[in-house]
């Protein structure tokens, strides 16, 4: 292939890497593989990424997603998808943790057994977060409602009892914060 000019050498300190000049190339040649030699190539680089990453899996929880989500293994996917989305929730990458539950909720949906609803209630929980944080209080009211729902907990119907409930709960931390004595037990 570097004969032929398709791929240049890229070398690093520890190894020598070829890479394919046009994505055009690699595509064609990825696509002329048969589906179980993908399958088993997207798991063995998901494999040395974790070997590799070993000490901080985090910054490659996205491309550990989506090299297991290629070798179809959706259970280690969805951990992952779920792990790359909470990160996203913290750093405020607020779209990229959307998409990463909307493909954990997908993966998990095709699995043969019973889902968690404790699990599937965080993901929308964060979904409802990071669309909260986008400025769409529409999805974001949706997806906390349905994490109500998974938890079995009826969310409010009208906006004057999220209201109500939210001066009750400013109410409660104020006496807290006012009185801590009145609420906290003292040693003895």
């Amino acid at each position: 292939l570097r004969v032929v000019d398709l791929t240049a050498l890229e070398s690093h300190a520890t190894e020598q890497l070829y890479i394919f000049k046009h994505i055009i190339t690699q595509q064609v040649a990825y696509n002329l593989m048969l589906f179980s030699q993908r399958r088993g190539l997207h798991r063995r680089i998901a494999e040395w990424y974790e070997g590799e990453h070993a000490a901080d899996l985090a910054p490659v929880y996205p491309t550990l997603a989506h090299h297991y989500t290629k070798a179809e293994d959706s259970a280690k996917a969805i951990d992952y998808l779920e792990k790359a989305g909470e990160r996203a929730v913290r750093n405020f990458a607020n779209e990229e943790a959307i998409s990463f539950f909307n493909q954990a909720m997908a993966l998990d949906e095709k699995l043969p057994g019973r889902r968690d609803p404790l699990r599937s209630a965080a993901w929308y929980g964060h979904l409802g977060e990071a669309y909260y944080a986008l400025g769409k209080p529409g999805p974001s009211l949706d997806n906390v409602n349905r994490a109500l729902v998974l938890m079995r907990r009826r969310p409010p119907r009208f906006v004057w009892q999220h209201l109500t409930r939210l001066l009750w709960g400013l109410l409660v931390q104020t006496l807290h914060r006012c009185f801590p004595t009145v609420f906290v037990k003292q040693p003895g």
